[in-house]
């Protein structure tokens, strides 16, 4: 089942916002995330997990230029995508994080919704575990 990325406002920065753009809160993608996040902290013996408000990055640390007109820019590219969140290839883990893969976006490249951060690590055996979890959503 495909989900379309929605935020707050595409073209505005949201307070909390910084290299990131906020899914919308009544979104079906956002509830998503919020349900496999419930999933996760459901299961036996997961480890402390470090959540924020689900999110998209679209700006790195040493960007220079406007960056509010470049977040807008992606933010622009990215609502309304579709993401099949039934296929476990729309979900990996990228060092200590499990994300859901957005797709790339110009002047960034490849985007990414952090579903949960693992301070203590993540192997790619528990990945495999966790998106196995979320799948059956």
């Amino acid at each position: 089942m495909a989900q379309p990325i929605e935020f707050i406002d595409a073209k505005t920065r949201q307070a909390g916002e910084n290299r990131s753009k906020l899914l919308c809160p009544t979104s079906p993608l956002f509830q998503f995330i919020d349900r496999a996040r419930a999933t996760l902290l459901a299961m036996p013996h997961i480890p402390p997990l470090d959540v924020r408000p689900p999110h998209i990055e679209v700006l790195r640390d040493r960007e220079v230029g406007d960056r509010d007109a470049a977040r807008a820019m992606r933010a622009l590219e990215l609502a309304g995508r579709a993401i099949d969140v039934t296929a476990a290839a729309s979900f990996g883990r990228l060092g200590k994080a499990l994300v859901m893969h957005t797709g790339p976006v110009s002047g960034y490249g490849a985007t990414h919704s952090t579903i949960a951060f693992f301070p203590s690590g993540l192997t790619d055996a528990d990945a495999a575990k966790y998106i196995a979890a979320i799948g059956a959503l």
